[in-house]
C-alpha cells in the first residue's frame, strides 16, 4: 500500500497554512498526482519544497515545530558527496523509475563538485555501479562557493 495519502495530507496542510502562504513551492514526484487528483501507487520518501532564502528560517521553524523536519535533507549546509551519491542511487526514493521488463535503466549519472573542481560519473545505474572521477574536463579557474 502506498504512503501517498499521508504525503498528500501533509502537502495540503502545508499549502493551506497562513504562515506558509506564498513562502513554499511544492516540487518533485508528488506534483503530477496532486495536479491530476490521482493516487500514486508508489512510496514517496519525502516532500520536495523550494523556499526563497529570505523565508528559510520561518519555514524551517514551522517544519521543526510540526515534526516534519529532518536535518539531513536540509540544504542549509552544502550536501555532502556521499549524500548526493545516495540520492542518485535511490537510497531515499526513486530518482528515475523504469519498468524492468523493458530492460530500461539509468544510462549515466554525474556529480559536479564545482567547489573542488571535480566531476564524478557513473556509467549505468548508480545503485549497482561506482562513481569514478572523470579527469577529461580541465577546469580553467577555481570556483569558491
Amino acid at each position: 500500500m502506498s504512503n501517498y495519502p499521508k504525503i498528500e495530507e501533509i502537502i495540503l496542510r502545508l499549502n493551506s497554512d497562513e504562515l506558509l502562504k506564498e513562502k513554499i513551492y511544492i516540487v518533485g514526484g508528488t506534483v503530477p498526482y496532486l495536479v491530476t487528483k490521482t493516487i500514486s501507487n508508489r512510496e514517496h520518501s519525502d516532500i520536495d519544497i523550494i523556499v526563497e532564502e529570505k523565508n528559510m528560517d520561518i519555514v524551517r521553524e514551522y517544519l521543526k515545530r510540526n515534526k516534519l523536519y529532518e536535518e539531513k535533507y536540509d540544504s542549509k549546509d552544502n550536501y555532502s558527496f556521499d549524500l548526493v551519491k545516495d540520492i542518485l542511487s535511490g537510497k531515499y526514493g526513486f530518482m528515475c523509475q523504469y519498468d524492468r521488463k523493458t530492460d530500461a535503466d539509468t544510462v549515466w549519472s554525474v556529480i559536479y563538485d564545482i567547489g573542488n573542481n571535480a566531476i564524478y560519473r557513473v556509467e549505468g545505474n548508480p545503485k549497482r555501479k561506482e562513481f569514478k572521477r572523470d579527469m577529461r574536463f580541465k577546469f580553467k579557474t577555481s570556483i569558491k562557493l
